[in-house]
């Protein structure tokens, strides 16, 4: 994988660390859903209030953010060991 895709990978990673609240956005589903099935346990979606609409947005993070360039990563998953679903042997 490419240096820069990595670099990119990485920061998208870091920001999902630092706001959870990301990973409940309906374009980034298939994500979530990744890892779930890997057993993470991701924050529920906070709840908004009538009156949270006026709210400061959280500003993100300074030039870390804008490095980041949109693009469809797509992942190499020829190393990736599928889960075992068989139930245990005695």
């Amino acid at each position: 994988m490419e240096e820069e895709k990595l670099r990119e990978v990485k920061l998208f990673i870091e920001t999902c660390k630092s706001n959870p609240s990301l990973l409940h956005n309906p374009s980034l589903s298939f994500f979530k859903a990744y890892l779930l099935s890997l057993g993470a346990r991701i924050p529920p979606q906070p709840k908004t209030e009538p009156g949270d609409f006026d709210e400061k947005k959280p500003e993100p993070p300074s030039s870390a953010q804008d490095d980041l360039v949109e693009s469809d990563v797509e992942l190499d998953n020829a190393d990736v060991v599928e889960p075992d679903n068989d139930p245990p042997q005695k």
